[in-house]
Formats: structure tokens, sequence, C-alpha cells
């Protein structure tokens, strides 16, 4: 996937590397994160489940291509239903309207019971200078609780995130040392990133809000993630079904849920 900016003659979302990150903006579905041992419990059954789900590793259906958008399918097959036992139709649709690309994705329970799934975006974005340079901004935040990770899981432990005046959390690489920020109900509409003073771009939530969401970037690459997902990856102490797990979204047959961003460039 590319976006590319031809006044500034470069692109805006990460460039895949195998060096430091071999993806771009991967779809996290059905799971948003890790599962406690890679593994779910629903219905008395147990099922296996990597990191973030099978879409990102998923062929898509191309439903419509234009000039200005693209609409893509997933839906449920013989595959999907052996690690995740639920019928549903996934519609990803992107449209770029002038300096900002909008984000629709629709989540169909095709089935005759009630599904539970998470959704979440991942897009990464290329950075040209040290991350010391960059600054995340939340309008109105003052001090965030950042919640703790070990192994891809949740501890329970928290630390506070303190904001500048304005709302800006000056980024280093020692915030990613123990994973990505996370941030849990906030009701945050609205993330943008900073070079210096200058606004690059902003991500946005359209509609329903996102609950979670994520800042993450490895040590050193030169890249950096926002991410507002619509679910979570597992506590260290979860024993339990998939339809009590944190954060998941319940659809009932023939229900349509749909979760909706925007990206706009500055």
């Amino acid at each position: 996937m590319d976006w590319f900016h031809l006044q500034k003659e470069k692109n805006i979302l990460w460039e895949m590397d195998t060096v430091y990150w071999n993806r771009v903006a991967p779809i996290l579905f059905p799971i948003v994160g890790r599962l406690k041992n890679d593994a779910y419990h629903f219905n008395s059954l147990s099922y296996k489940l990597g990191q973030h789900g099978f879409a990102r590793e998923s062929e898509f259906e191309v439903v419509e291509s234009n000039e200005t958008s693209l609409v893509l399918k997933l839906a449920s097959d013989a595959q999907t239903l052996a690690v995740y036992p639920f019928h549903f139709e996934l519609i990803i649709s992107y449209e770029l309207d002038g300096s900002t690309l909008k984000s629709r994705n629709q989540l169909k329970n095709t089935g005759k019971d009630s599904l539970f799934a998470s959704f979440g975006a991942h897009p990464g974005f290329h950075l040209e200078h040290h991350i010391s340079e960059y600054s995340i901004h939340i309008p109105g935040a003052k001090k965030l609780k950042r919640h703790l990770i070990d192994q891809g899981l949740y501890t329970g432990e928290f630390e506070w995130v303190h904001f500048d005046q304005g709302g800006f959390l000056k980024l280093d690489d020692s915030y990613f040392e123990k994973d990505a920020i996370v941030f849990k109900h906030e009701q945050m509409q609205k993330m943008e990133l900073y070079h210096k003073n200058s606004q690059l771009l902003s991500m946005e939530i359209q509609g329903e809000e996102a609950p979670y969401w994520g800042i993450w970037k490895k040590k050193g690459a030169p890249f950096i993630c926002l991410e507002p997902w619509w679910g979570l990856a597992d506590s260290t102490n979860f024993e339990g079904d998939l339809s009590d797990k944190e954060g998941i979204n319940v659809v009932i047959p023939n229900e349509t849920r749909s979760f909706e961003y925007s990206i706009s460039i500055a």
C-alpha cells in the first residue's frame, strides 16, 4: 500500500523494510494484539490464533477500484472457520478526499449466532528525522494512564504519561522499551503527529469512538504507528471465554458494525 505526497515527493506511509518492519498498514481482525498462549476459548472449544489475527495475512477481493477509492472484501471460508468459528463479511473502503484518506470498515455477521470480534488500524508513518524531534498532540490531554505490557499481554499495571500545557508529548525511544504506549477509555477522537512546531498529520475517528489507542515504534526505526483500536490484547490473568474478553465487540446476526477513521495530511 502506497500513499504518495506529490508536492513533497515522498511517501506518507512507511515503506516495507525487512530490517525494521515488514508491514505498512495492517488490518487487525478478528483480534487486536496477542492472545494469552496465542489461543482463545469459545463454547468450551479452544482455537489457536496469532497476534492481530488473520486479516493482515489474508488476500482480500477487490470489489471496486478507481483513482480515488478502493473497496476490498474478506469473507469467512473453510480456512477462517477452522480458527475463528464465525461467519462474517468484512468490507474495507478507502476514499481519498484531497489530502484526507477516509477509511470505512464494515463488519457484517452473516451467521445465525452472535459474532465476537475486535478491529484495529495499524498504519506506520515514515520519519525523516530523529524521534526526539517529534511530538504527539492529543487535544486537551494533561496526563493519561499508560497501560503496561509484558510480552504482548497487559499486566494490570499502569504509569502516568504527562503532556505539556498544550497537550503535547515529546517522543523518545525510551517510551517504547516496554512495547506500545496504550491508552484506554480516554474519550479520544483525534491524535496528531508533529515535527517540531509543524503538524504533519492527524488521525481522527469518524462515528463510533475508538475506546483504545496505541502508539508504537521499534527502537531506532524511522517510523511510528498511530493506532485506533476497537479491541485489546489479553491480560496476563485472563482465562475466560472469548465472549468475556475485555473490549470485545458483539455483532448479532445480520447486523453490520462500522469502524471508521480518517488520516489527514497537513
